[in-house]
């Protein structure tokens, strides 16, 4: 004897109405529309974070050998001590 197919456990399935599946549907289009935008925001923040080199201090550095700098340094940058 042929095995009878498993019965779902909702009584509803495979009735779905053609308004429900029209809007699963546009749920999947806005979906794939909101992760193309998610993959854009992520492309620019990577572009971004490449292009940023350096980050420019209030204070301009002093042109001198570097152990003059260290006093510098000391009294407007003391983070770099830390």
């Amino acid at each position: 004897t042929p095995l009878s197919p498993i019965s779902p456990l909702d009584p509803d399935f495979g009735t779905e109405s053609h308004s429900s599946i029209s809007m699963d549907l546009s749920i999947k289009r806005d979906d794939a529309h909101y992760v193309h935008l998610l993959g854009a925001i992520r492309a620019l923040h990577d572009e971004v974070v490449r292009a940023w080199v350096l980050e420019r201090p209030a204070e301009p550095p002093m042109h001198a050998p570097q152990l003059h700098l260290l006093a510098h340094f000391a009294d407007h940058r003391p983070g770099l001590f830390q």
